[in-house]
């Protein structure tokens, strides 16, 4: 496989491009992982953003720690980028980066997504707290989270979801009530 990281022609912004990789990538291909790990210490952000997208895809957790070190950037297309890889790659170990980058204020609708792909009760509170958020979005992809949440918690931890998410029935944008709406129903059929 040819250097499809380092030449000066790569540009990963189109997912075809990233799915002919995968069509060739085996995960036991630790050229390609080095390669990928390299990348996401790369110059140019659109490297970094394409390394993380095919990370992402190949859910390989040895990534992890290569792509919570990517996380700690202030750009937000890479923060939002890496944030999908790791809830892609559903490791625990990235609760508590996603959660101080809601609580932060950084790509927060993307990291809680990729909180409630994690799947770790870890992150109920975080998520409770940004059910309050004065940003749409963000009360959208926290009542999201908080439904792909249920399906670990316990009788206790599903009761306080849904007591949670009850207020949003009433919120002021469709979006967050529909969301809320789907989250409850998931919440109860756990």
């Amino acid at each position: 496989m040819q250097d499809l990281f380092f030449s000066s022609k790569a540009a990963f912004v189109n997912h075809d491009q990233i799915c002919e990789i995968l069509k060739e990538a085996k995960i036991e291909d630790s050229n390609l992982l080095t390669q990928l790990l390299c990348a996401l210490r790369h110059k140019e952000k659109s490297v970094i953003i394409g390394a993380s997208l095919v990370l992402g895809r190949l859910k390989d957790e040895r990534a992890v720690p290569s792509l919570i070190r990517a996380f700690l950037t202030t750009d937000r297309e890479v923060g939002a980028a890496v944030a999908w890889a790791l809830g892609q790659c559903q490791s625990p170990c990235a609760v508590p980066f996603l959660s101080m980058a809601v609580q932060k204020g950084f790509v927060v609708s993307n990291a809680c997504e990729a909180l409630g792909q994690v799947g770790s009760t870890d992150a109920l509170p975080i998520l409770f707290s940004t059910l309050k958020s004065i940003h749409e979005d963000e009360r959208v992809f926290a009542a999201k989270a908080l439904g792909q949440l249920a399906q670990n918690c316990g009788r206790c931890e599903r009761d306080r979801i849904l007591e949670s998410l009850a207020p949003l029935s009433t919120d002021s944008s469709r979006k967050v009530r529909m969301s809320a709406a789907v989250a409850s129903e998931k919440t109860k059929n756990n």
